[in-house]
């Protein structure tokens, strides 16, 4: 094989292993909600234990749709959640991550401990993952609320990689079926993993462009070699 064929087939494969190490790369944790001291404004992002990650920046963990903040320290503890029998869109606990400009986020797991307070608390749960500002969620998880000690529970979704080009993502906590306003739902330790990246289309440019040069290379090795000329015989 000519120099030059093996100089491109030779970066081609760095670049490709280079890649896809990248996109393979166990998903760490990024980032927690630990609702530190006593409640109820302990979502501020500011006030977290550890700060925000590079490339990235995480909202307030905020209440919606009249719930009402407990005095609870060290938790999200929320009451007047909805009596429906059915979810109401409109009642949740939520927060977003946004990726810094020319960054996508890549997201694959989302882990919390949760419990309800006393018989009335509601009996039905569910945190749903909007991408890019989407009514329509892409990917669910349903629980049911318990009462003490704190369970933890595990929202393993379908990864959210490069390719998604995800810049926001909303993570929105409903509860309902509760008997009355007096019942609580509570949160701690609301743990989010995955990373930030640059989008599909700038990773695998140069992959696209070594690929193209070792094609046109071999290419024309393949046209020189056929009518007799080698790459010395000139």
């Amino acid at each position: 094989m000519p120099m030059g064929v093996r100089i491109f087939t030779s970066a081609l494969f760095a670049a490709t292993i280079l890649v896809w190490a990248s996109s393979n790369t166990k998903a760490s944790l990024i980032y927690t909600y630990d609702f530190p001291g006593p409640g109820p404004n302990n979502g501020l992002a500011a006030n977290q234990t550890n700060p925000q990650p590079s490339g990235a920046t995480f909202s307030d963990y905020t209440r919606n749709g009249g719930l009402i903040g407990t005095g609870n320290s060290n938790v999200f503890g929320s009451t007047n959640w909805s009596t429906s029998p059915t979810l109401d869109p409109t009642v949740f606990t939520a927060f977003t991550i946004t990726a810094n400009a020319g960054l996508v986020l890549t997201l694959s797991q989302l882990t919390f401990d949760s419990l309800k307070n006393g018989a009335t608390s509601p009996l039905l749960a569910e945190v749903d993952l909007f991408l890019n500002g989407s009514t329509t969620s892409y990917a669910s998880f349903a629980w049911t609320p318990q009462n003490a000690p704190m369970t933890n529970y595990t929202f393993s979704f379908p990864a959210v990689t490069a390719a998604n080009n995800v810049t926001t993502a909303t993570f929105k906590f409903f509860a309902w079926n509760a008997t009355d306003s007096t019942n609580a739902v509570q949160f701690a330790n609301v743990a989010i993993y995955g990373g930030v990246d640059v989008p599909e289309a700038a990773s695998f440019g140069p992959v696209a462009l070594l690929l193209g040069c070792a094609i046109s290379t071999q290419g024309l090795y393949r046209h020189r070699k056929g009518k007799g000329i080698t790459p010395h015989s000139q």
